[in-house]
């Protein structure tokens, strides 16, 4: 499969890093274990949440990934100020579009301020 995107492990609770890991055409992450006999692909989608890279960056440069949390925001022109708000960013196959981040005419005012595998404290 094409596009960036990053693996977050459930069991140890991290993204993982392991680069013997890949996603195949049909969605499902794979691992390549170099110690069996013969070599052999093995399907370890259960034990990671897919995290695709959408194809922007927030206001500080930085690859905004499904799952992210951002601090949006909306300019008030009557109010000469921002409204701000946090959002998941998340895929909507209904209009098929990245919904939870956001670009208009005065600018990015997105901000990544953790992701959905952060603790909050509220």
């Amino acid at each position: 499969m094409t596009g960036k995107f990053r693996l977050y492990n459930k069991k140890k609770e991290c993204y993982d890093t392991e680069s013997n890991l890949f996603i195949n055409p049909c969605g499902r992450v794979m691992h390549y274990d170099r110690n069996a006999k013969p070599c052999r692909w093995k399907d370890v989608t259960d034990r990671y949440d897919i995290e695709w890279e959408i194809g922007r960056r927030d206001s500080k440069g930085v690859e905004i990934h499904q799952g992210d949390r951002c601090k949006n925001g909306d300019y008030v022109p009557d109010a000469a100020a921002w409204n701000y708000r946090e959002e998941e960013v998340y895929w909507n196959p209904e209009g098929a579009a990245w919904m939870g981040w956001n670009y208009n005419e005065n600018g990015m005012c997105c901000k990544i301020i953790g992701n959905i595998h952060d603790e909050r404290s509220e």
